[in-house]
């Protein structure tokens, strides 16, 4: 039942609603702002606290613009200042999810009730099937659309960005991790011949390496002398947003994942020895990638296949290649190796993301544990 005068009203699912003018469009038109509550007292007094602070900052007026419209207003100012890649993550998410969904959509308009009811829809309902998105994907999507309303308030089309939305929690995802046996097969398999493409994987099982990372290691990055790996690019295939060529993924070497991905790894001496033995038996030019032997590289793709025939030979199927950087760092931790020097070595952007990820005792740790109360 709505207040009559008042512009108060019971919406359907239950909560209040009142409305306000906070402004005008280049047009004169009247642009109205929201607030819910669970009560009719609460959300008079949410309008009257928000009809206050307007009082604290010159009448604004709004441009009526679409979410749409900004979205791509966003990505075009954005471009030059983020890496390509992340650029054409954010494209992909616009136009798969964000201008389909909410394009139509008055950016003045726009409330924080509206993100709310768009992540329980992305959730329950996101895909084409019917089906809901993953909460990782789901979590992707309004990092992006946040990322528009702070631009949608910065430019003034609005007066401050509904952003404080509640973003899905993720579930600790299953890291797959191979057992010391079938390691040590794997390596044996890998070590059996001088063939470089097989020694990437053994190096990366001694390194945490990613794929893309790999793919992209030049000899002038492994310093045989002091013992050092320099990670400083990566390779990755992305989509082709902008129509540059009839292909629809194009090719990026560029640099890592995040800024703290590009570091330097030391290489135990062990491993020395075998890169030192491997540069010399092919007497390689600095450009020459470690892989190919050749200045051409492989892309990921190529050679994570080429990584699943090796382990159909070892009868190992079903391990990502990821799995070999996750049984470096498991190896590490129960080598005693401390989380922060780890953290650099994996290149994570913060320790915590190690510790996460990677520092889980065993049950049978728990267990002597505990059995240590009943001799102190």
């Amino acid at each position: 039942m709505s207040r009559h005068g008042e512009n108060i009203w019971k919406r359907k699912d239950g909560r209040w609603e009142a409305r306000y003018i906070k402004g005008r469009n280049t047009d004169g038109k009247t642009i109205y702002g929201s607030v819910y509550a669970k009560t009719y007292a609460e959300v008079r007094r949410k309008r009257e606290d928000a009809v206050s602070r307007l009082k604290e900052k010159p009448f604004i007026v709004y441009s009526e613009k679409t979410l749409g419209f900004v979205i791509q207003e966003y990505l075009n100012y954005h471009k030059s200042e983020i890496k390509f890649s992340t650029y054409v993550r954010y494209v992909e998410i616009a136009n798969r999810y964000l201008i389909p969904d909410l394009g139509s959509n008055s950016i003045s308009e726009f409330s924080k009730a509206d993100g709310n009811s768009y992540i329980k829809e992305l959730l329950s309902n996101g895909k084409s099937e019917g089906i809901g998105l993953a909460p990782k994907t789901v979590k992707d999507i309004i990092s992006v659309l946040k990322l528009v309303l702070k631009y949608a308030e910065e430019k003034k089309y609005i007066s401050s960005a509904p952003i404080d939305l509640s973003i899905p929690r993720q579930g600790r995802s299953q890291i797959q991790i191979f057992a010391p046996n079938q390691r040590k097969r794997l390596e044996a398999f890998v070590c059996s011949t001088s063939d470089p493409y097989k020694f990437g994987v053994y190096l990366c099982l001694y390194t945490g390496l990613r794929i893309g990372e790999v793919c992209a290691l030049q000899w002038k990055d492994i310093d045989c002398v002091n013992s050092i790996i320099s990670v400083n690019k990566t390779i990755l295939r992305v989509r082709n947003v902008e129509n540059t060529t009839a292909q629809k993924t194009q090719i990026l070497i560029n640099s890592p994942k995040t800024p703290s991905s590009e570091r330097l790894i030391p290489i135990p001496e062990s491993l020395r020895k075998m890169l030192q033995e491997m540069k010399e038996e092919s007497a390689p030019l600095e450009n020459t990638y470690m892989l190919t032997g050749r200045g051409k590289f492989i892309e990921p793709r190529n050679y994570y296949e080429r990584y699943k025939r090796y382990l159909r030979s070892c009868n190992l199927e079903g391990y990502n290649f990821h799995a070999l950087r996750h049984t470096f760092a498991t190896r590490c931790i129960e080598a005693g190796i401390d989380p922060k020097v780890l953290s650099e070595i994996l290149g994570h952007a913060s320790v915590q993301i190690t510790l996460d990820k990677y520092v889980h005792p065993s049950f049978e740790t728990k267990k002597i544990s505990l059995e240590r109360l009943f001799t102190v």
